[in-house]
């Protein structure tokens, strides 16, 4: 949640988010000397999906505490982007050992699992999962064992909260 907080020209010593419905505040924030509104925003958490949340932001000072309006916010649990990186249209299965282990190149926006799958048309011909506690790039393997033609490799990332990113998908051309 953004606000901001205008002091009027005073020092303020802290902006806060507070909290209308369940009267909790966020840890307060020191702002420069300003005499124009300065940005500010706090994190909240643990808000369950779908719910309208009420709060307002409050600016402080050496001489005033001044509340601003009251202002709502919808909770939207976006789901996670997953991307793949550069595999290259040919995989050689010869080039990836024994047994044949590709190593897929993924990142991810939000921790979250993330589940590979091979597919020949539309039944799925290998799987694995893989779970990121962070946001960023990372590796993730399957096994081609047994897999030959042209594939596709999908990947779909699903976070904490349950949301689901669109499926990735990859058409590759595997060969001995």
């Amino acid at each position: 949640m953004a606000r901001g907080a205008d002091p009027r020209g005073a020092l303020p010593d802290h902006a806060r988010l507070t909290g209308i419905v369940t009267r909790s505040r966020t840890a307060a924030e020191t702002l420069g000397v300003s005499v124009v509104p300065t940005p500010f925003d706090a994190v909240a958490s643990g808000l369950a999906e779908g719910s309208t949340i009420h709060y307002r932001a409050v600016a402080a000072s050496d001489f005033a505490a001044v509340a601003g309006p009251d202002a709502t916010a919808s909770i939207i649990n976006e789901p996670p982007v997953v991307s793949i990186g550069d595999l290259g249209p040919v995989i050689h299965r010869s080039d990836l050992g024994r047994p044949p282990t590709l190593s897929v190149p993924l990142e991810v926006n939000e921790p979250a699992t993330v589940t590979i799958q091979i597919l020949k048309g539309d039944n799925v011909v290998r799987e694995a999962t893989v779970t990121q506690s962070s946001a960023g790039a990372f590796q993730g393997t399957i096994s081609l064992r047994r897999v030959r033609g042209n594939v596709t490799l999908r990947v779909v990332a699903v976070d904490p909260e349950g949301a689901m990113s669109a499926p990735v998908d990859v058409i590759l051309s595997v060969r001995r």
